[in-house]
């Protein structure tokens, strides 16, 4: 059992030529590992951030970003349940 933890990760800060590296990064650590591509045109201004909730054994995640396309993504049927419920929201 954990404790009520709340985690809170931004791209502000970082560089805009690193974005598309620590949003990939941040989203494999907090919720599945992949690989990310941010489109062209928002690539330099990319906004994206994720808060973690803990309620005991729990995980309450949410994400709010700009669009992005995953280039590399686990296969859902060889995960350990319980696996994550993805619905990211706009900026």
């Amino acid at each position: 059992m954990r404790d009520n933890v709340d985690e809170r990760l931004t791209l502000d800060g970082v560089p805009p030529h690193d974005r598309q590296d620590a949003w990939g990064q941040m989203l494999s650590d907090v919720l599945l590992p992949m690989s990310i591509r941010l489109p062209t045109r928002t690539a330099t201004g990319f906004r994206g951030r994720l808060r973690r909730q803990w309620l005991d054994d729990m995980a309450l995640v949410e994400c709010r970003t700009e669009a992005f396309t995953p280039t590399s993504w686990p296969d859902l049927a060889v995960l350990s349940y319980p696996a994550p419920l993805l619905m990211p929201a706009p900026c």
